[in-house]
């Protein structure tokens, strides 16, 4: 929060920011404005605007704030001593105008975030090369080594078009809570490069740190998996974004995603946008089906059950209902048919690759 004026003693009642002890809207308020269809519909808009008295029991005049195409706040006027004149629309783009080229005049909304060292990193994000002499610097500052291991890590709205707080705002919090890492915004999302070598967290406890963040402020997260040298950020970038894309088209719950999670997910999708999914699959499979459906037997299923539970004999027999002589006899047989070898890794990794493809072309 900028600025504010009590005409009435409070009016308003401010929480203080547990980490920066700055004044902000109270969490009960927060909450009932992040379900309210009328307030999120609002942040779209680009001329002065009245809120109905429904959330709050008064109206109130408000105007957003954009540098360019970006939100970056909202000057309001609450009904509370005088009613609301239709004069009062005019008087509010005069000053949410003049406030706005303030702030984008004076550098209010860019702070650290649109400096040298900034652009120097969405290069590499860009796969362009930058001007290394800041990075290393920063890199020094932090006690960084460009053969750390890292992670990045990609948040975006739930929904792009709803933007609760401003972007600056978004990545002022996270410079609070992730003080080790480094944060900055790109392509309207904020990424955040964490060395894991040097912090003293894990992954899990920092984005369990995250989580009320997340929520409160209806975000998604993104996570890349480990990788070795701070100039394979782009890498680890678009592991982030695939991890977001992936896991929100899942319908997980969840407000966070690991492309770990979602690899095999990937590697299969990768595959059959170059190439028909029965095109790739083993042609063992196929004269495994073959024989199941001339022979009323099982074989295919048998195989999948039994690769799938790592060959392993007890549990396999426990699952399909039958006796270990026989699941012995069928996987004899299998190996017979099609005369694939079953202790050849390469040759099982293929077959369970082959599985996962048949299912998506059930799917």
């Amino acid at each position: 929060m900028l600025a504010y004026s009590e005409k009435l003693k409070n009016a308003n009642i401010w929480e203080a920011d547990l980490k920066t002890g700055r004044p902000v809207v109270r969490t009960v308020i927060r909450n009932d404005f992040q379900l309210d269809q009328e307030y999120l519909e609002g942040l779209s808009e680009r001329k002065t605007v009245l809120f109905s008295a429904n959330q709050r029991g008064y109206q109130i005049l408000y105007r957003n704030l954009y540098n360019e195409k970006r939100y970056i706040g909202r000057v309001l006027v609450e009904e509370i001593v005088n009613l609301i004149q239709p004069g009062d629309y005019d008087v509010m783009e005069y000053l949410a105008d003049f406030i706005q080229e303030t702030i984008t005049l004076k550098g209010l909304t860019r702070g650290d975030y649109d400096g040298q060292l900034d652009q120097d990193i969405r290069q590499i994000l860009n796969g362009q090369i930058p001007d290394n002499q800041n990075l290393l610097r920063m890199m020094e500052q932090k006690e960084w080594r460009q053969e750390d291991v890292y992670r990045c890590l990609k948040l975006i709205p739930n929904q792009m078009e709803a933007y609760l707080v401003s972007n600056t705002a978004i990545v002022d919090r996270l410079h609070v809570l992730l003080p080790a890492c480094y944060t900055l915004l790109y392509e309207e999302s904020a990424v955040v490069i964490v060395n894991m070598t040097r912090i003293d967290k894990t992954i899990k406890e920092i984005v369990t740190g995250l989580a009320v963040f997340l929520r409160d402020n209806l975000m998604k997260l993104g996570i890349s998996s480990e990788y070795s040298g701070f100039f394979r950020l782009q890498n680890g970038y678009k592991q982030a974004s695939i991890a977001l894309e992936m896991g929100k088209r899942s319908g997980s719950m969840y407000w966070y995603y690991y492309f770990e999670n979602y690899l095999v997910d990937y590697v299969r999708d990768t595959m059959t946008r170059e190439m028909p999914v029965d095109f790739l699959i083993s042609e063992a499979m196929n004269t495994l089906k073959q024989y199941d459906a001339d022979n009323h037997t099982e074989l295919f299923h048998t195989l999948k059950v039994y690769l799938r539970l790592e060959r392993n004999l007890l549990q396999t027999a426990k699952k399909l209902y039958i006796h270990r002589s026989t699941l012995s006899y069928r996987i004899e047989r299998i190996q017979n048919i099609t005369g694939i070898d079953l202790e050849d890794e390469k040759e099982r990794l293929k077959l369970l690759l082959s599985f996962a493809l048949e299912e998506q072309i059930g799917t």
